[in-house]
């Protein structure tokens, strides 16, 4: 019998990922669950978020958000924490990129 991962099982080392500092690996890991049929989520979302901000990657940061914004995805409170500080991403936030 096979197992496949779930989208918490891809969240959980998508964030292990970013809290590595292995964003771009992070990255490849939402694609592989892309791959797999399943959707993106807030959580997996907010955690390339932070990774990508702990790195200082500001312009990923932003395109993340645009694929959020226009996948219809909604940012949470968690977040908008973790962008919060820098005025170039909450630029493009109040903007809905």
């Amino acid at each position: 019998m096979r197992v496949f991962p779930d989208v918490v099982i891809y969240t959980v080392l998508i964030e292990g990922d970013c809290l590595r500092g292995e964003v771009d690996e992070a990255r490849k890991m939402t694609s592989r669950k892309q791959l797999n049929g399943l959707k993106d989520n807030v959580a997996t979302n907010t955690s390339l978020l932070k990774g990508m901000c702990i790195k200082g990657k500001s312009d990923e940061t932003i395109q993340q958000l645009r694929e959020m914004v226009s996948g219809g995805m909604k940012s949470n409170v968690k977040a908008y924490g973790i962008v919060g500080p820098r005025k170039k991403i909450l630029l493009a936030l109040e903007s809905k990129v």
